[in-house]
Formats: C-alpha cells, structure tokens, sequence
C-alpha cells in the first residue's frame, strides 16, 4: 500500500526528512525495494560532494540535522 509520504514532491530536505520521520513504514518499505531492484548507491562520494556535506554541517543549526549530515559523511567517505 503506497502511502502520501510515497508520492510527494519536496521543496527542501528539510521538509522531507520530516515526512519520512512521521512515515518510517514507508521509508522501510521503499528501501526494501530498492535494495531487492540493486538500485542502492553504494559509492563512495566524491571530494566535491563530502565538501559540500561539510559545509552543510558546518551551517546546521538543529542536532538532528547534524546528525544525520554526519551519518551521511562517514557512510559517503567509506563507501557504505
């Protein structure tokens, strides 16, 4: 069963992870999917991109936001 947090479009990260923090079953279904279709990006990031993942740390006011920023860093940097 798709459920709305499927289907929107978001203006900012922010706002999405917001709704996939208020849809978990949603989230947990969709990455199911992805890893049984192989479509999970499993590579390492470019210095371009974790550059930018720090700047965005950097910038974060909010914890949760940090946090998830540097779960973001060390699985892009190793490649997880």
């Amino acid at each position: 069963m798709r459920t709305r947090a499927d289907k929107r479009r978001f203006r900012k990260e922010k706002e999405e992870a917001k709704s996939w923090d208020a849809h978990p079953e949603a989230a947990t279904r969709l990455l199911k999917k992805a890893f049984k279709q192989g479509t999970v990006r499993r590579s390492r990031l470019s210095p371009e991109e974790l550059g930018l993942l720090v700047k965005r740390l950097a910038a974060a006011s909010d914890p949760v936001e940090a946090a998830r920023l540097k779960e973001r860093l060390t699985r892009g940097f190793y490649g997880i």
